[in-house]
């Protein structure tokens, strides 16, 4: 009997190893994922500063490369929407980063919404 209890327990240490060893490969393609996450985010909020700091600028009016103020609009929208797809791939969820991404979202929503 003594036998066959180590060889159960050799066999849980074994699995409990290995998982431990799944679970390790597992957080790390998930921190992985975070740092493109986090990456795609920069990329994005740099975007929309871009697009906000080309609306408010005076000389806006007179700069025919610039966008007009519908076609900004609708690109700040396609970004917001964009992230928020972005950030409901389950495989990058983070909390934290889910949470910042959606207020930002919002915000930009309702600035846009109030401009109208």
């Amino acid at each position: 009997e003594l036998k066959s209890e180590i060889s159960t327990l050799k066999s849980q240490l074994y699995q409990a190893r290995k998982d431990v060893q799944d679970k390790r490969k597992y957080i790390s393609s998930l921190e992985e994922q975070l740092v493109e996450s986090e990456e795609q985010v920069k990329k994005l909020r740099c975007q929309i500063r871009s697009i906000s700091s080309r609306k408010n600028s005076p000389e806006r009016e007179n700069s025919p490369d610039l966008y007009n103020s519908d076609d900004n609009m609708a690109t700040i929208t396609k970004l917001a929407n964009a992230i928020d797809g972005y950030v409901n791939n389950r495989a990058t969820t983070r909390d934290i980063l889910i949470d910042q991404i959606k207020r930002t979202t919002r915000q930009i929503r309702q600035k846009e919404n109030n401009s109208h």
